[in-house]
């Protein structure tokens, strides 16, 4: 996990994500994860809110081995299963 990311370019982090480093986004004090062009992670980031709370992560496993749940806006599905689990 890359967790100081608030000096990070989105041209940098296109680097990370074309060498294999990072395919996923999340924010540390919501313990949110979720695709890097998440259309509502990119609403706060345009408004220049978010990018301070910003971690980057290699893989769905490593977002979810660190406590994060999936994003209910660009990620509908693993949402949906993350919060039915949560019900049990």
């Amino acid at each position: 996990m890359i967790l100081d990311t608030k000096n990070t370019t989105p041209k940098e982090i296109a680097i990370l994500k074309a060498k294999g480093l990072v395919s996923m986004g999340g924010h540390k004090k919501l313990k949110i994860y979720g695709q890097l062009k998440c259309p509502s992670a990119s609403r706060y980031v345009a408004k220049g809110q978010y990018v301070s709370n910003r971690v980057l992560f290699q893989d769905e496993k490593e977002a979810k081995s660190n406590g994060y749940r999936p994003c209910g806006c660009c990620m509908k599905e693993e949402y949906k299963t993350w919060k039915s689990s949560q019900l049990n």
